[in-house]
């Protein structure tokens, strides 16, 4: 059985990085090498028992003690989605998905899992081999969906998937999946060990029809001169998550027909989350009323607030951009 190189910090604080290889005894996890805080030996574990294994050399170890299940972390934390809309500019001259534009999605849902995990900066330290299976098209919805696989003690492992939906049919497939491993930016600062991954793991199924739900990291060039994210990129993100869900529950092109009201409530500041969600209200002959929900969170702190909501009126249109009856709501 072969096991992937591991490493400590100068603190003799545990980092662990994913290799890529499969385990002889597990065929669907990852071997790892971890080192004994107190001998410094390496021996290889798996991710499933790597907290429960005690070093072979000395007996002990901190990386050998078992954790306290009063320390679980509950399951919405494990997971987080992201949906977007492939568009031209994203695309290459054969109309599909670029595949570093796919990579650096996945990346940045990486990050939102691990921050939101531990409540600790983190930077991506490597990523397993990512396999394109399968194109996003030009006009496809995307949805990543990330969840904490394992923990370290400065690093953790996220599992992003990356699957394409075509509105007008449903049909949905995976284009790629892989494996990041985060470690804590401030781990020279601060010994504390990162949290034990969920015991609950979540599945990697798709979101219902009718739904969005569109992430946002407020980076500097998103902000006006106070530190804040300008209304207008708020409400083009708000109006892609209306346009996203109205598209999945009727199954047909839509138009955006009026923004009933549109209330911000408080200010996102810059490096906070701005977390989108859209859902059906009511469902007319033609027309569709989706409700948006807009909330921002501070990724250190998990504080979260309303900052915005407002009410959309999509059209359901057909082939020749005429309104057509709408799916009922069931």
């Amino acid at each position: 059985m072969k096991v992937g190189p591991g490493d400590t910090n100068q603190n003799n604080q545990l980092v662990i990085r994913a290799t890529g290889l499969a385990s002889t005894s597990h065929p669907n996890q990852t071997v790892y090498e971890v080192a004994c805080d107190e001998c410094g030996h390496r021996y290889g574990a798996n991710g499933c028992d790597l907290w429960l294994r005690r070093c072979p050399a000395c007996g002990g170890g901190e990386a050998g003690e078992p954790l306290e299940s009063s320390m679980a972390q509950p399951r919405h934390l494990a997971e987080i989605r992201h949906t977007d809309l492939v568009f031209p500019h994203q695309t290459n001259h054969q109309g599909t998905y670029f595949g570093g534009a796919a990579m650096a999605e996945m990346d940045k849902l990486a990050f939102l899992v691990a921050a939101r995990h531990a409540r600790r900066p983190f930077v991506t330290a490597s990523c397993d081999k990512l396999d394109f299976v399968a194109p996003a098209l030009l006009g496809d919805l995307i949805e990543l969906t990330g969840q904490v696989r394992m923990v370290g003690r400065t690093s953790l492992i996220v599992d992003v998937e990356l699957a394409a939906e075509n509105l007008i049919t449903g049909a949905r497939h995976v284009c790629t999946r892989g494996a990041f491993t985060m470690v804590a930016a401030d781990r020279k600062t601060n010994p504390d060990r990162l949290p034990p991954s969920p015991d609950a793991k979540p599945e990697f199924a798709p979101s219902p029809p009718g739904y969005a739900r569109t992430l946002q990291l407020v980076f500097p060039g998103d902000t006006n001169h106070l530190g804040q994210l300008f209304g207008g990129n708020a409400m083009s993100l708000m109006g892609k998550a209306a346009y996203i869900a109205a598209s999945r529950h009727t199954r047909s092109d839509v138009g955006m027909a009026a923004s009933d009201k549109i209330d911000f409530i408080a200010p996102t500041r810059e490096g906070e989350l701005l977390d989108v969600i859209a859902t059906i209200a009511s469902v007319g002959r033609t027309s569709i009323t989706v409700a948006v929900l807009a909330e921002a969170e501070d990724l250190m702190t998990g504080d979260r607030r309303k900052v915005g909501e407002a009410d959309y009126v999509m059209v359901a249109l057909d082939a020749n951009g005429k309104p057509t009856p709408a799916k009922p709501l069931s």
